[in-house]
């Protein structure tokens, strides 16, 4: 029942509004123009074809940070003077050849010495003595 209710009022509802909409001209000629439309670039910098308003986002180029890498980073607990030669540098053992993270960088060990260890860091050897931070 108040579905047949609901039907017959929305049909009524748009037969109404039907009725309200205004009539299109007859012709062109019916048709007066109050503003015409014009383009022109002049003045213009935004591409046409975007939204307006819309900018450009710029993409900043990330600069590498280099982080200055001292032997005071580094703590030698022991050295194992076998074959292969091991030290243990920030409390893990490392042989030749291992990287070291620090920071966003990276250290390799190049040589392991009897209370000395040398590490490289971009062509620049870094003496580390055991025994701790100094």
């Amino acid at each position: 029942m108040k579905s047949l209710a609901l039907l017959i009022s929305g049909v009524c509802l748009t037969a109404s509004l039907g009725a309200q909409t205004p009539a299109a001209p007859s012709s062109a000629a019916d048709i007066k123009l109050t503003n015409r439309s014009s383009f022109s670039r002049e003045g213009i910098r935004r591409s046409p074809f975007l939204p307006i308003g819309h900018t450009k986002k710029v993409e900043s180029v990330a600069t590498p940070t280099f982080t200055e890498i001292r032997a005071e980073q580094f703590k030698i607990s022991a050295i194992l003077l076998g074959n292969p030669p091991i030290a243990i540098i920030n409390g893990k053992d490392r042989g030749v050849g291992d990287r070291i993270p620090v920071g966003n960088e990276a250290v390799t060990v190049k040589r392991i010495e009897d209370g000395q260890v040398i590490l490289l860091h971009r062509d620049r050897e870094i003496v580390v003595p055991q025994g701790g931070r100094r």
